[in-house]
């Protein structure tokens, strides 16, 4: 695509990272779980493990980085328009809303 490899390694590491903190706050959970069970029953009966999730949860951190991009490239290129073609006095200002990227829960509003 249009991404420049400098870029590409960011969004891979980004990725990378977000992996491991999903697999450890996984493995973090699983292992309160089990002691909680051992603790309530005695050690008796299976414990249910669920699926960690990493690969969706680098997909929608991934996408939500490639949109980021993609819109604040967007704004730039409508910025650059208005300024240079329609050679108006008015400028495109935007305020952007700080999210935190690696929070699953986080989303964009426009």
């Amino acid at each position: 695509g249009s991404q420049s490899p400098e870029r590409l390694g960011v969004l891979c590491r980004a990725l990378l990272l977000r992996a491991q903190f999903v697999y450890h706050e996984h493995c973090m959970k699983t292992r309160a779980g089990a002691m909680s069970l051992r603790n309530t029953n005695g050690g008796s009966g299976p414990l249910a493990v669920q699926s960690p999730r990493i690969l969706q949860n680098c997909v929608g951190l991934g996408s939500k980085m490639l949109l980021e991009r993609k819109v604040r490239s967007t704004v730039k290129h409508i910025s650059n328009w208005i300024k240079n073609d329609l050679k108006s006095g008015d400028t495109l200002q935007v305020e952007w809303v700080p999210y935190t990227l690696f929070d699953s829960h986080s989303q964009f509003a426009l």
